[in-house]
């Protein structure tokens, strides 16, 4: 009876401004780059939807939470839930140039780890596997006790940047510093096989108001104009 009232409602106001208080939860590096920059164009759009927008470095609980629309790394295994991949964003390998001159030509998994001095803290648990040009998968040792764990790519990203050693972030956050030279990818052959792309979760035992229709418009939008950003030819050492 509830979802025959709110269906009822939705066609009746089908033709109105969506309106209303939004609760989104957000990834803080996504957040931060991606959607943060665009936040005041959605506003002049929709003056009418109220945002609140919660940064978070953790999976949120959106029943719990009374959160309307979230965006997570990976997947959530929760049923109840609807969920689609928003954006894909490979990790890549990552240096600053000077940094990308003295490293070895040639990938090896045996001892790259001793080059890497940060890491983000959800890749920083057990060996990273890791697959070259024909597949064949293998597994890299880091470190842990000798270098950095950064809950935020945005942070290791920067690191790098300013001289940190080689690294690996999504490349959602590195294409703008590749194309300015600022960073250098490194062994594109070899790909880093840890899930990092983003999905929207929303609840899926109700039907979805229009504030959050738009809202999720409006971050698809974003997202399919950034996958048309990531260059497809890359540099390497």
């Amino acid at each position: 009876l509830e979802q025959v009232d709110a269906a009822t409602a939705e066609l009746a106001g089908l033709g109105e401004t969506p309106r209303g208080l939004l609760t989104v939860s957000l990834p803080m590096a996504f957040g931060r780059e991606i959607v943060g920059p665009r936040l005041s164009g959605f506003q002049r759009r929709y003056p009418d939807i109220r945002l609140d927008i919660r940064i978070g470095s953790g999976l949120p609980d959106p029943l719990r939470e009374q959160i309307d629309v979230a965006v997570v790394v990976g997947t959530a295994p929760d049923s109840d839930l609807i969920q689609q991949r928003l954006i894909d964003a490979p990790l890549v390998w990552i240096a600053d140039r000077r940094t990308a001159g003295s490293l070895p030509e040639t990938f090896d998994p045996d001892h790259i780890g001793a080059f890497i001095q940060a890491v983000e803290s959800r890749y920083a648990e057990g060996p990273l596997p890791v697959a070259d040009a024909d597949a064949v998968q293998t597994q890299i040792d880091l470190d842990t006790t000798r270098m950095m764990q950064i809950n935020d790519p945005l942070i290791v990203r920067d690191l790098v940047i300013a001289n940190g050693g080689l690294s690996f972030a999504p490349l959602l956050y590195c294409n703008a510093a590749l194309a300015s030279g600022a960073l250098v990818r490194m062994y594109p052959d070899t790909r880093i096989l840890r899930e990092s792309s983003l999905s929207l979760l929303y609840p899926g035992h109700r039907l979805l108001p229009m504030k959050a229709r738009v809202f999720i418009d409006f971050l698809k939008d974003i997202c399919s104009r950034r996958q048309g950003e990531i260059p497809m030819v890359v540099s390497s050492s």
